[in-house]
């Protein structure tokens, strides 16, 4: 799903020329040229039971092993969910679940989660019921791990219950990833859907009663407070929920929101309304550091219009700042979130074009009062394309992430399966 799909508009919003208050604090900024590589792909996609396509990202084990779908066909199937493993520095992948029954869900295309009990859960952005054109609106899933841990077959299945399945468009499409309370609560959005005419997406919460879960839209966006929410939230310590939509607030590029509870309603603050000066199109989500600073990107606008890393500081007194603007396809540019933190505040994150035409992998640094970023490898296209699915970290700081299309054109025609990558420091 693009900006350029959404059904809302700066007409159909009704904007006013109003900007929320905010301070702009524009760094300096510079580029350091690209390190010596340390990248290795760890899986490439062959378009068969491994799937095709993870437009997603991957999340961290517990004990160890990355966990994601492919949203691509693979003999018969409308996406997977994997496993991979290091093995004796052998990367082993294993596709656990795929996608094959409409009512179960189709194209699972946001990152898993680890709840609560261990098992893995996501959205599909298809499938489940016969609305939303007879596509199917999408539903939360669970994938829960065999039984037994020993598995002598190649293929080990895990077992998928749907949560909740989505109807109509008031109760929303194209489902986000989703987050989980201390109360085991689910949060998440949908990019279309709600109660307001432009059907501009959706915050909602899911609460289990006697194994049934419920829904509750905790807010339907209306355009001039946001339109398309994207990517995934954010919950501190107080209960309230933080996230971005990628249009709409007061010049339509976009806002950063916060949703607090109050009783049994929710209330919508927008923290901050982009314009193109700051930038424009905030994606992915937001991160947040040990002191609730809260980080993004913005996939184009800034200075040079080619896209931010952002920040909003000091939780309760809010400051917006720019803090690096890209400049030039040789470090890359037009950032896709989420971003990653490291424990030295060090920022990572990924773009959609770089020096070859496809997407980068870059570091920011903070060094005398500026923020630098360092190129850590460009995609050329036979090692990966289409970055947008963002990173994770661990302890070690190696950097995992997949790319959407890469040489396999096999079974994959025009732009190839995908692969699972690595970079070490």
């Amino acid at each position: 799903m693009t900006r350029s799909d959404h059904v809302c508009s700066a007409t159909a919003f009704g904007l006013g020329t109003a900007i929320l208050g905010a301070i702009f604090v524009l760094s300096t900024f510079a580029a350091e040229s690209a390190q010596a590589q340390t990248f290795k792909v760890l899986h490439e996609f062959t378009g068969g039971v491994d799937g095709a396509n993870p437009s997603a990202g991957l999340t961290l084990g517990r004990a160890g092993g990355l966990y994601g779908t492919s949203s691509g066909s693979a003999e018969g199937t409308i996406g997977t969910g994997f496993t991979i493993t290091d093995s004796q520095s052998n990367w082993l992948l294993d596709p656990v679940y795929q996608f094959v029954q409409f009512g179960h869900g189709l194209y699972p295309n946001s990152r898993l989660i680890l709840g609560p009990d261990g098992s893995l859960y996501g959205t599909t952005w298809k499938g489940g019921s016969a609305g939303c054109g007879g596509q199917g609106c999408g539903v939360v899933f669970k994938l829960q791990p065999p039984a037994t841990i020993a598995c002598r077959s190649a293929f080990c299945p895990w077992t998928e219950t749907v949560l909740y399945t989505f109807t109509s468009a008031e109760d929303g499409s194209y489902l986000g990833p989703v987050i989980f309370d201390a109360a085991g609560n689910i949060y998440g959005t949908t990019y279309y859907g709600g109660t307001a005419d432009c059907q501009c997406g959706t915050v909602y919460k899911l609460t289990s009663s006697g194994g049934i879960w419920l829904k509750t839209t905790l807010h339907s966006f209306d355009g001039t407070d946001g339109a398309g929410p994207d990517g995934l939230l954010l919950l501190d310590g107080a209960g309230n929920l933080y996230g971005t939509a990628i249009l709409g607030g007061s010049s339509n590029d976009g806002i950063l929101y916060e949703l607090s509870p109050s009783g049994e309603s929710w209330t919508e603050t927008v923290r901050h309304s982009f314009q193109s000066s700051d930038g424009v199109y905030p994606n992915g989500g937001l991160i947040a550091d040990s002191s609730g600073n809260l980080y993004g990107v913005t996939e184009e606008g800034g200075p040079t219009g080619l896209g931010t890393v952002f920040r909003l500081r000091q939780p309760g007194n809010w400051t917006f700042e720019t803090l690096y603007s890209f400049t030039s396809f040789s470090t890359g540019v037009d950032p896709r979130g989420p971003l990653v933190i490291d424990s030295a505040g060090n920022l990572y994150g990924v773009t959609d074009y770089g020096a070859f035409g496809e997407g980068t992998v870059f570091k920011l640094t903070f060094s005398n009062q500026i923020w630098s970023a360092t190129d850590l490898h460009d995609f050329d296209g036979t090692d990966g394309r289409f970055l947008n699915s963002g990173l994770v970290i661990d302890a070690n700081g190696n950097l995992y992430g997949t790319a959407f299309g890469d040489s396999n054109l096999n079974n994959c025609y025009p732009n190839g399966c995908g692969n699972i990558w690595e970079i070490t420091p």
